[in-house]
């Protein structure tokens, strides 16, 4: 498959000879439509398969996003429930710190 720049330009060069070729035989002037449109009809498949390709990146993307997505919810459920645990170390931590805050005080 050629390059699509070269394409264009090939479809350029038909255009401008299409021009030239107004007044030539009917021949020619068959010939030059031909021409163009077989060009413009790899242009167009070039185009269609540059759209596929890029919708198909663009699925692996989304999946790749969805997937992180649901990674980072996981990681910040854990972090929550990290955090929940220190909390409730923390409530036990103060809850013995007056226990034995209170039994010292007792023995004075």
């Amino acid at each position: 498959m050629s390059r699509p720049n070269k394409i264009q330009s090939q479809l350029e060069a038909a255009l401008r000879d299409a021009e030239k070729a107004t007044e030539a035989d009917i021949s020619v002037q068959k010939l030059i439509q031909t021409r163009l449109v077989i060009l413009n009809e790899i242009a167009s498949r070039q185009h269609s398969a540059k759209i596929r390709k890029l919708k198909k990146r663009l699925a692996e993307y989304q999946t790749e996003n969805e997937r992180l997505k649901a990674e980072l919810a996981k990681a910040l459920a854990g972090a929550d429930a990290v955090t929940g645990a220190d909390a409730v170390t923390t409530e036990i931590n103060e809850a013995l710190a007056k226990y034995h805050g209170g039994k010292n005080e007792h023995h004075i």
